[in-house]
């Protein structure tokens, strides 16, 4: 090749290079945004705050908790077991709850692991609990 061709090759290629940079978008052949695009932009209203327990006998706060797991009622589940855990615990009961909250844990992963949306939602809330 002589110089003559390398330096017309070599412009050639600059402008083609200046050239695809330089493109603007064509305005109208945009996709216009989805109908429920303002839908999907509105944040979803805020749950209602959950019936805080009470826990009077941790005992049966711990049967309970374990009721409501086997209905797959992970929102209760986590707030009965964060109260039991506000309260003054012997060691046994203590040793209890830890165990629970263990098997909660698992079967929260579990449902999670599932597909569950309501565990996911639990487990969010329990890791909120325990980073304050």
């Amino acid at each position: 090749m002589t110089l003559c061709s390398k330096k017309s090759i070599l412009i050639l290629a600059v402008i083609v290079a200046a050239a695809g940079c330089s493109k603007k978008p064509d305005a109208t052949a945009s996709t216009p945004p989805p109908a429920d695009a303002t839908a999907a932009a509105t944040p979803a209203p805020a749950p209602a705050p959950a019936t805080p327990v009470v826990v009077q006998d941790v005992n049966q706060s711990l049967i309970d908790v374990d009721t409501a797991l086997r209905a797959r009622a992970y929102d209760k589940a986590v707030r009965t077991m964060l109260a039991v855990q506000q309260k003054p615990l012997t060691d046994e009961q203590a040793r209890a709850a830890a165990s629970q909250m263990r098997g909660l844990q698992a079967n929260l992963a579990q449902a999670i692991v599932s597909g569950d949306p309501a565990a996911k939602a639990a487990m969010d809330q329990l890791r909120l609990a325990h980073s304050h």
